[in-house]
């Protein structure tokens, strides 16, 4: 069991053999603190726990983890099911290294400042 500091909203499963368990979890809080934590089960203690984190200033209202294990067009250190895509204020792609989520590209909201509410990751063609 892993409790969130605050309410969970935004979940994402990586589709991955290794590691064996890997979520991707995001927050749902009104203030402008909000969170996404990346939670893997250790195996030697059998529980969940944080590996990373990194604060937003608003909910990501939807997580998603690169759907395969193909090269990407950020090329072999993109593999192993390490780039997460958020959206909320806008889209913005992380990778999970070292223990740290890193943004590694950002697209801007709309000029009308609207929230991105979802989005998805075609595994067939992951550029598009």
């Amino acid at each position: 069991v892993y409790h969130t500091p605050w309410p969970a909203y935004a979940l994402a499963w990586a589709n991955r053999v290794e590691p064996r368990m890997r979520l991707a979890v995001g927050s749902f809080c009104e203030s402008e603190q909000n969170a996404i934590h990346v939670i893997e089960l250790n195996e030697e203690s059998g529980r969940l726990e944080k590996v990373a984190g990194v604060k937003q200033a608003l909910p990501p209202t939807k997580l998603m983890w690169k759907p395969t294990d193909r090269p990407s067009a950020m090329g072999e250190t993109a593999r192993d099911g390490n780039l997460l895509a958020s959206c909320g204020a806008g889209v913005e792609l992380f990778q999970l290294a070292d223990g740290q989520l890193q943004s590694t590209a950002k697209l801007p909201p709309p000029k009308t400042n609207p929230p991105v509410t979802s989005m998805d990751w075609s595994p067939i063609k992951e550029t598009k």
